[in-house]
């Protein structure tokens, strides 16, 4: 309890809290606000599938400035202020290329802001000042609180461009928590700097980073098309606030008991979890809009996210050395949870287009495809030692 309630514990708890707010509203409702704007299915994807293609390049070349540079906390205050600014800028976008080309620098900075504050907060767990789940969790709860808040807006204004204000008011709140976080060096060991291809010849890794975004990219069909598929079934803004909420609250419950859980299974058990959830997740959604069926099927997200994000980093740091923490978590963001997903949001609005809700068995295929490259990982792999 010390350690939940301590000065590193609040501030970092409050850094993930504010960063969450823009997504908790982005992931539900962006497609609303760009379907407002006059975008159609495959240009929505595309917009989408940039938010994902902006980190490709941006956070290898923040996570090897951080390596390089040392100062974790001035990287986030730089990132939180031009990125804050840059979002401002979706007010003068209007049409697809403008809206794009915004999506892709905003993104790009918001987006390097994440892997900054794993890699500070995973420091921190290692040394015993936190734990990282229970830090998390309150990025989860302000998506829930958001989203249900931009539910109820939307619900109640007569304009979709409510969506963008709410955005921007978010992006300010967190380039101000940017400054909140504890200043700590990166770890940065005697000798020369390892190269990049230290990581880019680590079979292990490689094989790590495609199983993760084969688990973070079966959600993309979700994220692009999920709140339409509902609503185009007649389903409510504030249902569907409601049946995010449900998923992130599971997701909650296991970041909130994760050091109970980490006890009992290793980070690729939890991968493992991940993808068999994903399987049963998006092989049941395209039956049915039942809420009777989607309101448990939404707590899967405990597993199909929650558990993968969960065992990533508690692999990231176990698989590279000291000096590698920073790029690797960047090449993480960027490849599992940037280029993966990115190339199939890309495919998700013609799909969406032509199969419908049928789309997200693709989603359940992803899932077991990485369940497979999972396999081909040894478990020692997961489990490695550095000398300092």
């Amino acid at each position: 309890m010390s350690r939940l309630l301590s000065s590193d514990a609040l501030r970092l708890s409050l850094l993930y809290g504010a960063w969450f707010c823009v997504p908790g509203i982005q992931l539900p409702f962006w497609p609303v606000w760009l379907q407002h704007r006059g975008l159609s299915a495959v240009e929505i994807g595309i917009v989408l599938g940039a938010v994902y293609w902006a980190r490709v390049i941006s956070n290898p070349l923040i996570g090897s400035a951080v390596d390089l540079w040392g100062r974790r906390d001035r990287m986030l205050a730089i990132l939180g202020i031009v990125s804050a600014v840059l979002m401002a800028t979706y007010l003068l976008a209007d049409g697809f290329w403008p809206i794009l080309i915004v999506s892709l620098l905003a993104s790009a900075l918001y987006a390097g802001i994440v892997p900054i504050s794993e890699t500070i907060t995973m420091a921190l767990n290692a040394a015993g000042r936190v734990e990282y789940g229970r830090i998390r969790m309150w990025g989860s709860a302000t998506f829930i609180v958001m989203a249900g808040i931009a539910g109820l807006a939307i619900d109640h204004s007569p304009t979709a461009e409510v969506i963008v204000w709410m955005v921007i008011g978010c992006a300010a709140i967190t380039c101000l928590a940017c400054f909140l976080p504890p200043k700590i060096d990166a770890d940065r060991p005697k000798g020369p700097r390892e190269p990049w291809s230290a990581i880019l010849k680590d079979r292990p890794f490689i094989l790590f980073l495609f199983a993760l975004g084969c688990f973070q990219g079966s959600h993309t069909m979700f994220y692009g098309f999920g709140t339409l598929h509902w609503r185009a079934a007649g389903i409510s803004p504030v249902i569907i606030g409601a049946l995010w909420a449900v998923g992130v609250i599971a997701e909650i419950l296991l970041f909130a008991f994760s050091p109970q859980i980490l006890k009992r299974l290793q980070p690729r058990h939890l991968l493992a979890l991940a993808a068999f959830g994903g399987l049963l997740r998006w092989m049941v959604m395209p039956f049915t809009t039942s809420l009777w069926v989607l309101f448990p099927l939404q707590s899967l997200h405990a597993l199909t996210f929650g558990c993968a994000h969960l065992g990533a980093m508690h692999s990231v740091g176990r698989m590279v050395s000291p000096g590698l923490t920073a790029r690797a978590q960047s090449l993480y963001s960027s490849i599992a949870a940037g280029v993966i997903p990115g190339i199939l949001m890309l495919g998700a609005g013609p799909l969406y287009n032509h199969l419908g809700g049928w789309a997200f068995m693709t989603s359940a295929l992803l899932s077991g495809g990485g369940y497979l490259v999972l396999r081909l990982i040894p478990p020692a792999a997961f489990t490695r030692t550095y000398s300092p």
